[in-house]
C-alpha cells in the first residue's frame, strides 16, 4: 500500500524559484512533515504503527504517546532518501517516530524530536529535512507480506536537493544540455578532478580507496601505462565477432560496433542516473595517470575538464560513432548528442607518482584543470611506528620506521635526492610488515628480508640513489653490483648504509 504527499514550502528549507531558475530559502519553515492521514489510518488499523507509552520524547506532554513501528516490521529508507543523505544510512538501525499534533490534529514527524533523540538512529530525518526541496514527493509504502515500512523521496521535476552552503548562490542553471537538470548537491567532499600524488608508498591508492566508499559500487578503476590510448580510454569502433546459425551450422562473422572505454562507460551511467531522476555520483578512478601520455589519452576530452559548478564549462563535438552509441544507451535522437559535457555527478580521481622512471611529463594546461593533493612522506607513518624486524646474521632488533626515516634523511641530506623519490611508510606492503597478534615483531621476518632486498634495495640501487651508491651504501665493501649489496645486507643488516645510519632517523646529520 503506497501513500504520497507533496512537500510544501512550509515543510522544507529550500525551494526552486521557477521564474529565476535558482534555489532560494523558504524562510520560516516549520521543521516538520505532515504525513497523510490515510496512511495513519491504514497503518494503525493493520498494526503497522502502534503507540508506545514507554518512549519519552520531546512532544509527549503535548501530543501524547508516540507512534512507532511495531517490532515485526522493518523500517527502510528508499534510494531517493539515501541519495540525498548518504548510502551509509542504509546500514543504520534507523527508527521512525511521529505523533498527532494536539493543536491541529495533524499526523507529523518533527525535526526537533529527531534532533534530540539518538542521532545514530534518528539522524536520518534531520539530514533529510536539511537537504530536501519543496515540491519533492514523500512516499510511504507498507509491504505487509515482507513486513516492511519504506519511506522514500521522489523528485518531481526537481531532480535533486541542495546543501545549505549553496543557498546564497543563485547562479545554478536548472536546465542543462538535453534537458538534464544539473542543479543538485552530491554531498561529495572532494573536488571533481583530483590527483593525489606523493612519494612511493605514501598511501595514495589507499586514500582514494577509502574516499570512494561515498560512491558505493558506482565506480570504475583503470590503470594507465605507456601504450594506453584514447581508443581504450574513451572508446572506438572495433571489429567484434558475432556467432550466428547458417543452415543449421554455427558460424562466426565479423561486424563492427562502438566499444566504449572506462570514460564513456562512466559518463553514460552518470547521465542515465540524471535522466531517470535518480541522480547518484559516479567515479572514474585512474591509477598511475602519468605513466601514459595524458595529452594523447584524453584527446578532445581534455576540453571537458574545465568545470563550473561541477559541470564541464565547454562542450566537445562527438563523432558519428559516439553519437550513435549514446543515443542507443541513453535513448533519444542522435542529434541530441552532437555535443557533450561531463555532468556534475561524474568525478575523475587519479594517483600520480612522479618518482617513476617511465612517467610522461604533464603540460601546464593539463595540470591546471586538476586539484592536486599531496601526501607527505611521513603522513601515514603512525601505523608502522612500532614495527620491529630482525636484521643481520646476529638477528638484532631494528625499528622498521626508524630505519625508513634514516634512509630517507640520508638520501635527502647526503645524496641530495628529491622528496618524491623517498620511501613512503607503505613502500613495503601491509602484508610484508604485518605483526603477530600481541607483538611488535613482523609475522614473517624472512619474508621481510626478501621484500627489502627485492623492492627497497633494488629501488635505491637502480633508481633513487643510482648516482650516489657509494655515499648511500658506504657500509658495503663492494657497491659495484646489486647482488653484492644484497649479500652485505644479509650479513650486517642496516649497517650497509653506514654504522651510524639510525642516527639519521633523529637528526639527519
Amino acid at each position: 500500500m503506497e501513500y504520497k504527499k507533496i512537500i510544501s514550502g512550509s515543510e522544507a528549507k529550500y525551494f526552486i524559484n521557477s521564474n529565476e531558475n535558482n534555489i532560494k530559502s523558504c524562510g520560516g519553515a516549520q521543521g516538520s512533515y505532515n504525513l497523510p492521514v490515510e496512511f495513519l489510518d491504514y497503518a494503525r488499523d493493520h498494526n503497522v504503527l502502534i503507540q508506545d507509552p514507554s518512549i519519552d520524547y520531546a512532544r509527549k506532554d503535548k501530543d501524547g504517546n508516540a507512534f512507532v513501528i511495531q517490532e515485526e516490521y522493518t523500517f527502510k529508507l528508499g534510494q531517493g532518501v539515501l541519495w540525498l543523505i548518504g548510502e551509509e544510512y542504509d546500514n543504520n538501525r534507523n527508527k521512525f517516530i511521529a505523533s498527532i499534533n494536539s493543536s491541529n490534529g495533524k499526523f507529523q514527524i518533527y525535526r526537533t524530536v529527531y534532533n534530540k533523540l539518538s542521532s545514530q538512529e534518528y539522524g536520518w530525518f534531520v539530514k533529510l529535512y536539511d537537504k530536501n526541496l519543496a515540491g519533492n514527493e514523500l512516499i510511504l509504502n507498507i509491504d505487509e507480506g515482507n513486513k516492511i515500512l519504506k519511506l522514500d523521496i521522489r523528485f518531481n521535476g526537481v531532480s535533486q536537493s541542495v546543501d545549505s552552503r549553496e543557498v546564497d548562490s543563485e547562479e545554478d542553471n536548472i536546465n542543462s544540455d538535453n534537458e538534464i537538470n544539473s542543479n543538485f548537491d552530491l554531498n561529495i567532499e572532494h573536488p571533481h578532478n583530483r590527483i593525489v600524488f606523493g612519494a612511493p608508498g605514501t598511501g595514495k591508492s589507499n586514500r582514494l580507496e577509502n574516499n570512494k566508499v561515498a560512491f558505493g559500487q558506482n565506480f570504475e578503476r583503470v590503470t594507465f601505462y605507456p601504450n594506453y590510448s584514447y581508443a581504450q580510454f574513451v572508446g572506438t569502433y572495433k571489429p567484434v565477432p558475432v556467432k550466428e546459425l547458417v543452415n543449421g551450422v554455427e558460424t562466426t562473422t565479423i561486424t563492427y560496433k562502438y566499444i566504449p572505454g572506462p570514460f564513456m562507460r562512466t559518463y553514460v551511467k552518470a547521465i542515465r542516473s540524471i535522466k531517470e531522476n535518480n541522480p547518484k555520483p559516479y567515479l572514474l578512478l585512474i591509477e598511475e595517470i602519468n605513466r601514459a601520455n595524458v595529452a594523447a589519452v584524453f584527446g578532445d576530452v581534455f576540453q571537458l575538464l574545465d568545470r563550473k559548478d561541477g559541470q564541464s564549462e565547454y562542450e566537445i563535438e562527438t563523432s558519428e560513432d559516439m553519437r550513435a552509441y549514446l543515443a542507443s544507451e541513453l535513448k533519444g535522437d542522435e542529434s541530441e548528442y552532437e555535443r557533450i559535457r561531463i555532468p556534475k555527478n561524474m568525478y575523475i580521481w587519479a594517483t600520480m607518482n612522479s618518482a617513476d622512471q617511465g612517467v610522461f611529463p604533464m603540460d601546464t594546461a593539463f595540470k591546471r584543470r586538476w586539484n592536486f593533493e599531496y601526501i607527505g612522506i611521513n603522513e601515514n607513518s603512525d601505523g608502522i611506528k612500532d614495527i620491529t624486524v630482525k636484521l643481520g646474521q646476529d638477528e638484532h632488533d631494528v625499528n622498521w620506521n626508524d630505519l625508513r626515516m634514516a634512509i630517507n634523511n640520508k638520501l635527502s641530506k647526503v645524496c641530495k635526492v628529491n622528496e618524491d623519490k623517498l620511501l613512503g611508510p607503505y613502500f613495503l606492503s601491509k602484508d610484508v610488515i604485518s605483526t603477530s597478534e600481541g607483538s611488535n615483531y613482523v609475522k614473517d621476518n624472512k619474508k621481510f628480508i626478501e621484500a627489502f632486498k627485492s623492492k627497497i634495495l633494488m629501488y635505491l640501487y637502480e633508481d633513487a640513489a643510482k648516482q650516489y651508491k657509494q655515499k648511500l651504501f658506504e657500509g658495503c665493501n663492494d657497491q659495484s653490483k646489486y647482488s653484492s649489496v644484497c649479500e652485505s645486507f644479509e650479513k650486517i643488516g642496516e649497517s650497509i648504509f653506514g654504522e651510524d645510519i639510525l642516527s639519521y632517523a633523529v637528526d639527519g646529520e
